[in-house]
């Protein structure tokens, strides 16, 4: 298994689950009365750090087992021919 951060090998998939998580805004925080929150697909995100950075999109693919998510309207372009997805890496 590639590019798979090694914290998450050995996890069990129900844990899995609930390690995909984001911190929330100071309104939903007061509204849930929680820090933070399992992202699942339709999810509205901000990027906080990287290339992309303070780009917000909708959560199209959440693949729990590489603890990455795919954002609409955000694509990386590898060549002039090729573009792709940009998969965002959730870091624990």
């Amino acid at each position: 298994m590639k590019n798979i951060n090694p914290t998450f090998l050995h996890v069990a998939k129900h844990v899995l689950h609930s390690m995909v998580a984001s911190t929330l805004n100071d309104s939903l925080r007061q509204r849930y009365k929680t820090r933070n929150t399992r992202v699942i697909k339709g999810d509205s995100v901000r990027v906080m750090r990287g290339e992309y950075s303070g780009i917000e999109g909708k959560v199209e693919k959440v693949n729990t087992a590489r603890a990455t998510l795919s954002i609409e309207g955000i694509q990386r372009k590898r060549s002039e021919a090729v573009t792709l997805k940009f998969k965002s890496t959730l870091r624990t």
